[in-house]
């Protein structure tokens, strides 16, 4: 999703004032954990730290926008702001005049959800095709292949890329959803009182007259 006319405050990409910090005028809205921090121990071929950590997050001593470096003060609630959709400040224009798009799906969204069904589905050949489309994710990143061989060693790998290639892309609540009560507790509490029906979204019925194939 493309913002070509930023000329009026109402016509930009509003992300960059919910996440930017305050002395930028933003509100830093969902702050990045630790524990999300702690997900890219992994390093590259090189051994460099994984390039989507500081894609995604701003962290201490880390160039930040305007020639500025990173504080962690300006995140009060665990020293870390999301980075990914905020950008230089412009002289003139508002945070939320922003030009950054917003990407509904990406490639790398589309490669994950294909290993995840070649992986969920099994059969001849499965465990290589799935690592083969992880590995298309991983190498973008400089990250060696997978050495994940098996359904539930795959399952754990594609769960742990989609978290951090897709961070803060608005995917990770419903793929907690979708992975289950037990994996979405582990994530996010065991306090959350949802019945089992809850987990789940019905298929729109226009989805279901279009393909007959799909089941409620």
């Amino acid at each position: 999703m493309r913002y070509i006319n930023n000329t009026e405050v109402s016509l930009g990409n509003n992300l960059n004032v919910w996440f930017a910090p305050s002395p930028e005028g933003g509100y830093y809205f969902n702050a990045p954990t630790q524990n999300y921090v702690d997900a890219f121990t992994e390093k590259t071929t090189t051994n460099q730290d994984d390039p989507r950590l500081d894609a995604s997050i701003g962290r201490q001593g880390k160039p930040w926008f305007n020639n500025t470096t990173f504080s962690s003060a300006w995140s009060e609630a665990t020293g870390y702001l999301v980075r990914k959709y905020n950008e230089d400040m412009t002289a003139g224009l508002a945070k939320s005049q922003s030009t950054v798009p917003y990407h509904a799906i990406r490639y790398a969204d589309i490669l994950l959800m294909k290993a995840e069904a070649i992986n969920e589905l099994g059969g001849t050949d499965a465990v290589s095709k799935t690592a083969a489309e992880v590995n298309k994710v991983r190498t973008r990143a400089g990250l060696a292949a997978t050495s994940a061989n098996t359904q539930a060693t795959l399952r754990t790998v594609i769960r742990n890329e989609r978290r951090k290639e897709l961070g803060f892309e608005f995917h990770r609540f419903f793929d907690l959803m979708r992975w289950g009560k037990e994996t979405a507790e582990a994530a996010l509490g065991t306090d959350l009182n949802w019945t089992e029906p809850r987990f789940y979204f019905p298929l729109p019925q226009s989805e279901l007259d279009t393909n007959q194939a799909l089941q409620k």
